[in-house]
């Protein structure tokens, strides 16, 4: 793949996550990943969670049933987790093998050590969907900051969570990286957070002192989402707690910072979403338009286009229902990373542009968008009126009653293809039984009509 020229007003940014060292994810066709992932000749590697997979299940149908069948303990066998939690010596080995793959070894070189960033989520945290009660959580900061190779006298080796910032490109780009497992509360609590007030406080005081251009915030899960199957049921997202979402968007558009973006991760597969927002201007009372946009990129090793029956239902699924803040449907469901390129101009808003790409593993371009970077927050804070700051979905807002009906005729159509479906295995056993019984009758028949004939 060609790279572009790094010219002093351009700089990229690579990211993905969900990345398995063991097999059989990780192998040496999956690890062609990083071939790709070097050739972009990138200026900064961002890790967007679940780096390695620490924690175990099984791997077969059959390894669940030995898991969750046990005669003897019915009840409290059912009441296991899928997952294993994971030991700090455990995560400590799985970080030491992905730092000698021979293909990550390589873009390590290429890109320097100190030019990669990141944050967890649940798999590499220890064990899956876990929070602030995961027992080993203090052992497994230690592990992370090692394999990040932060002095043992930096600040962040006290601090409770692995929340952090990196200033890039001269000070023009900040990357703000989240936790949202050290504090995050049970999701049985309706009203829990996912940052705890201390890192509240901390990303408040980032935005307010940033003077970039550009400032990503990193989430190991999805902000945007608000799909009630979606948002609610099935994946982590920050809407299981929504008093937190609606905090940190409030965080966001209300700050002092500029070109604000969001890059998440955690779902095995890419996604661009945007929220449409506005403030009202002091003096003119007019409501001044800025987008808060979402890229996702998730599944290096393993993603849902494999097996091709999930594949189908996602699509179905993704086609189906109103997903308010995707754009224009963007989506890919193969094994993917993504890259931001900006062209920050000197004081030219209308000519710097911030480029999104999502890539397979193999380098190919399969999602792209472009935005100006007078389409982000770039106005003065001091003009507008923050308590005003709003956003909404991309794609407007969705009604309720449109999400039940849409939720209603995907799950009608489910059943009715599930329904479909047995009937036909029903006619072909039927049928390969009526097949089975005339030829063993055949046989008999001719035998005893040959006797016969013989007598």
């Amino acid at each position: 793949v060609a790279s572009y020229s790094r010219e002093d007003t351009k700089f990229r940014i690579n990211f993905g996550s969900c990345h398995d060292v063991r097999e059989p994810r990780c192998n040496e066709e999956s690890m062609k990943i990083w071939d790709s992932i070097t050739a972009r000749n990138g200026n900064l590697w961002i890790w967007g969670g679940d780096n390695v997979y620490a924690d175990t299940r099984p791997r077969s149908f059959g390894g669940v049933v030995r898991q969750y069948v046990n005669l003897s303990q019915p009840i409290q066998n059912f009441r296991r987790p899928l997952f294993t939690p994971a030991s700090p010596t455990t995560i400590r080995e799985l970080y030491g093998k992905l730092a000698t793959i021979p293909q990550y070894k390589n873009f390590v070189k290429s890109i320097g050590k100190e030019n990669i960033v990141g944050i967890w989520d649940d798999h590499d945290f220890g064990h899956n969907d876990a929070g602030k009660n995961y027992s080993w959580k203090e052992e497994s900061q230690q592990a992370f900051l090692d394999f990040f190779d932060v002095p043992k006298e930096s600040p962040r080796r006290k601090r409770h969570g692995v929340y952090s910032f990196h200033d890039a490109n001269q000070g023009k780009v900040r990357i703000i990286m989240l936790d949202n497992r050290y504090h995050r509360d049970d999701y049985s609590n309706k009203t829990g957070d996912f940052l705890g007030e201390d890192q509240w406080k901390w990303l408040e005081d980032t935005l307010a002192s940033s003077k970039a251009k550009i400032n990503v915030i990193v989430s190991g899960v999805q902000v945007f989402p608000i799909h009630p199957l979606r948002s609610k049921y099935v994946v982590e997202v920050w809407n299981r707690f929504p008093a937190a979402r609606a905090r940190l968007l409030n965080t966001i558009v209300r700050s002092q910072a500029k070109g604000v973006m969001l890059i998440s991760g955690d779902v095995h597969y890419a996604e661009l979403m945007m929220a449409n927002c506005t403030c009202t201007e002091k003096e003119s009372k007019e409501k001044i338009p800025f987008h808060v946009p979402e890229f996702t990129a998730s599944g290096m090793t393993h993603s849902w286009a494999k097996p091709r029956l999930i594949r189908a239902f996602l699509q179905f699924f993704f086609e189906s229902q109103p997903l308010p803040f995707r754009v224009e449907n963007k989506y890919f469901l193969g094994k993917n990373f993504a890259e931001l390129d900006l062209d920050l101009v000197e004081n030219d808003l209308g000519s710097s542009t911030i480029e999104y790409r999502c890539f397979d593993m193999f380098g190919q371009v399969h999602l792209k968008h472009k935005l100006n970077l007078a389409e982000l927050k770039s106005f003065n804070a001091e003009k507008v009126d923050l308590e005003t700051c709003e956003c909404v979905p991309y794609g407007g807002n969705v009604s309720k009653s449109d999400y039940m009906f849409r939720i209603a005729v995907f799950i009608f159509t489910i059943v009715l293809i599930v329904l479909l479906i047995f009937i036909v295995v029903l006619k072909l056993v039927k049928l390969l039984w009526v097949l089975l019984y005339k030829m063993v009758e055949q046989p008999f028949a001719i035998y005893f009509y040959d006797k016969e004939k013989l007598e």
